[in-house]
């Protein structure tokens, strides 16, 4: 919002690192001072310690967490390189330029470049077992690396955000280390870091924030499958697909239904581009008023028995069997934000939505005693056909939504504008200019002024161009050029 609002002005010009620099390039070298910073008036002393600096937003909190944070890092960060440069030597040649050259597969995770990575940095042929211990001691030092990452210790409070995602870093790094070598270094870094405080009471100290937030998620290759398996159970899944660092492919499946209760089964190859591994597991997932599934290496399971079991006795019959073998059980908890969001949109049906809109926006308006889940419905319901109106560029009707909306005293979310502004820009770049003057004037109802510097530059554009004088007249109406 920030950029948008700076953009509407003609006395700034709006620029990315590389034209700037291509404009203006360097004339003197400086010297960097040591343990000097922009950001604090002690020298380093914001990144561990209590010096005072912070960002103002909270009077009277303390920092004196940032102490124990460093020395846990420290501490895990010297772990963590001794057991990479022990274990690494067995397959590199020099072990820190591999962990350096790393970045080279981060840019591109292709087989072709993979194995140029190998023949330029390992000591001999390695097999494929050593490639994966290979991959994961580099992908453990790739987070040892993220783990430092200097906003962790710039805010306030240990919850926030940036500090929550360094010791995410710290928690896959010592994931990776424990997998790679066996080496259990989670009790020595937690016994460290229970020394930093935050200033939230209800979260303690920062042991029981990793455990609230951070630990819950960790993931590995059976959470990956697990999170297919409970997808699988919506109709319509594709049964190979890429889940983040994964490609999971289906090598046999089938769904099963008894009453409102359905069974999905099968076989799945899963390969992490991250670190190589492979491997074929079996996968359960029960729809039974909840979601859960389970997950195991292939052949562990006699799955056709599994299914008969279902047919005959149903869900309730499969969960007992699973608990009786003290199998982990995965649920809707474990799912991804993207496979949350796939669960929601199937749950809300934007045809039964519609059929209800109506009705419970009557009711909504002559009983102010509606009960809060039929408002919440009601909500979802308008923003639902609201998307879809916009979708198919129907803005007419989209404005009908956005008074039936404000009437109720709501306003659309930041997702809504900004497909309108994605629909916009699509018409624009293929000169539909009277459905793109209605987007326009859509946009101006739900957020006016924005996008104004979009519009003035094409039309800018489209003038120096050449245009008829119809096209000149909306391109004056949508940007006042």
């Amino acid at each position: 919002r920030c950029l948008e609002i700076l953009a509407e002005r003609k006395d700034v010009h709006l620029t990315i690192p590389a034209e700037c620099l291509e404009k203006n390039p360097p004339t003197h070298e400086v010297e960097i001072r040591e343990n000097s910073s922009w950001s604090c008036f002690h020298g380093v002393e914001r990144w561990r310690n209590d010096c005072g600096c912070s960002t103002g937003a909270h009077p009277g909190w303390s920092q004196a967490w940032r102490s124990p944070l460093r020395r846990a890092m420290d501490w895990l960060g010297r772990h963590l390189a001794e057991t990479y440069e022990r274990l690494s030597s067995e397959y590199f040649r020099d072990p820190w330029q591999a962990r350096d050259d790393y970045i080279e597969l981060l840019i591109d995770r292709s087989a072709e470049n993979v194995e140029r990575f190998f023949l330029r940095h390992a000591r001999r042929r390695l097999t494929h077992e050593e490639r994966v211990k290979a991959m994961t001691l580099l992908e453990m030092e790739k987070h040892a690396m993220a783990m430092f990452t200097s906003c962790g210790w710039f805010f306030d409070d240990i919850s926030d955000i940036s500090s929550i995602s360094i010791l995410c870093h710290a928690s896959r790094a010592m994931q990776l280390a424990k997998q790679v070598s066996g080496i259990y270094l989670e009790g020595g870094f937690l016994e460290i870091l229970r020394e930093a405080r935050s200033n939230l009471p209800e979260i303690g100290d920062a042991v029981n924030l990793y455990k609230m937030v951070v630990l819950p998620l960790r993931t590995d290759l059976r959470r990956m499958v697990a999170n297919f398996a409970l997808r699988f159970l919506l109709p319509g899944y594709p049964g190979s697909i890429e889940m983040y660092t994964c490609e999971i492919k289906s090598l046999e499946n089938r769904v099963l239904q008894k009453g409102d209760q359905r069974l999905a089964l099968g076989r799945v190859r899963v390969f992490c581009r991250e670190t190589l591994e492979k491997e074929e597991m079996d996968f359960v997932a029960l729809w039974q008023g909840r979601m859960l599934a389970w997950v195991s290496r292939s052949g562990s399971w006699n799955l056709e028995g599994i299914a008969e079991l279902f047919r005959e006795n149903g869900g309730g019959a499969v969960i007992d069997h699973f608990r009786g073998m003290g199998e982990k059980e995965y649920s809707i908890s474990e799912l991804f934000d993207e496979e949350r969001r796939m669960l929601v949109r199937y749950l809300l049906n934007p045809e039964l939505l519609s059929e209800l809109r109506k009705p419970l926006a009557r009711t909504r308006f002559t009983e102010p005693g509606l009960p809060t889940e039929l408002r919440l419905l009601w909500l979802v319901a308008v923003l639902s056909e609201m998307r879809g109106a916009v979708a198919r560029l129907d803005f007419q009707m989209a404005e009908e939504f956005l008074q039936e909306l404000r009437k109720a005293g709501f306003e659309p979310p930041v997702d809504i504008v900004s497909l309108v502004r994605s629909k916009l820009r699509e018409l624009l770049s293929s000169s539909r200019l009277q459905e793109a003057e209605k987007a326009v004037r859509f946009l101006n109802l739900v957020r006016p002024g924005i996008d104004g510097w979009l519009l003035r530059a094409f039309a800018m554009r489209r003038l120096a161009e050449g245009c008829g004088p119809g096209e000149a007249e909306i391109l004056h109406r949508i940007s006042g050029v």
